[in-house]
């Protein structure tokens, strides 16, 4: 999958928001590695390159489970 990449259990991905997202906040819904979407709350300020984690939303192997962690991009 083009959308995530991986490092043992925790996955990551890229967002891309618009400028007056990252200045105002929003919530979005993100895409998970079990197809399901999480909601996001971006707060105002957000800079660009700024990482959120989503605990227990990434890979699970033998009980332990990963985290997702988002990063944050502008579209021009």
């Amino acid at each position: 999958d083009d959308f995530f990449t991986r490092q043992g259990l925790d996955v990551y991905c890229t967002v891309w928001l618009k400028a007056e997202q990252l200045d105002g906040g929003t919530k979005i819904k993100v895409r998970t590695p079990a197809g399901k979407k999480a909601i996001l709350k971006i707060p105002a300020g957000t800079q660009i390159g700024q990482r959120f984690r989503l605990k227990g939303l990434g890979l699970t192997q033998n009980g332990h489970r990963g985290d997702q962690y988002v990063e944050i991009k502008a579209v021009a």
